[in-house]
């Protein structure tokens, strides 16, 4: 029945604001919501965060902090917000980064934007 047509993608997925505390310091970011189970999604989330730093040898700050720890269970996760649509996350994360101004996000344009 699909007759070669493409299937528009969703523009309106559930997305996560976290912050991650990692030895004492903090981290905001986003995702999107996996399979509607919010452990599930920051756990993923977490091991992606921990193979960037690890493995890639990311330069950010938060790849730092992390190398630092012993242990992937050390990396706890609050949940700020749950929102509905890319583009309202982002600005949403926005705000919270400009407002908690957590110490391990790297991104210098977001002062700028604010």
């Amino acid at each position: 029945m699909n007759q070669g047509r493409k299937r528009k993608g969703r523009s309106d997925r559930m997305h996560l604001i976290y912050q991650l505390d990692v030895g004492g310091k903090k981290y905001i970011g986003m995702t999107f919501l996996r399979k509607q189970s919010v452990p599930k999604t920051m756990r993923a989330r977490i091991i992606q965060h921990w193979y960037n730093a690890n493995k890639l040898q990311y330069k950010w700050g938060l790849s730092k902090a992390i190398r630092d720890l012993d242990s992937i269970e050390d990396i706890g996760y609050t949940i700020l917000a749950r929102v509905r649509g890319k583009d309202a996350c982002h600005k949403q994360e926005r705000a919270l980064i400009v407002k908690k101004k957590p110490v391990l996000n790297t991104d210098t344009r977001v002062a700028k934007r604010g």
